[in-house]
């Protein structure tokens, strides 16, 4: 996948796709390679640890979604708001 398409599919626009994939690189997580047809393109693709860990998220986000399918709107809110400031610290 390109970089330039990870970064149109971001949660958070305003994020920095070059550190981040930087930090996903320290991590081992992914593989970075230069286009071959075009060099000004970076592709960055998930290693085998990057999908185990991945495969592991999509559980646990299951398991998290059936918390929270019963709540109401107003108490998805009220949770998005909560972990929003959570995640801002």
């Amino acid at each position: 996948m390109m970089v330039s398409t990870i970064k149109l599919q971001m949660l958070d626009k305003s994020s920095d796709i070059t550190r981040l994939v930087e930090r996903l690189l320290e991590k081992n997580l992914v593989v970075r390679r230069q286009d071959q047809k075009n060099r000004r393109k970076i592709n960055v693709k998930l290693n085998i640890i990057g999908h185990s860990l991945v495969s592991k998220m999509d559980k646990d986000i299951r398991n998290f979604e059936g918390f929270v399918e019963h709540l109401s709107d107003k108490e998805i809110k009220q949770l998005n708001s909560l972990l929003n400031k959570i995640r801002s610290l």
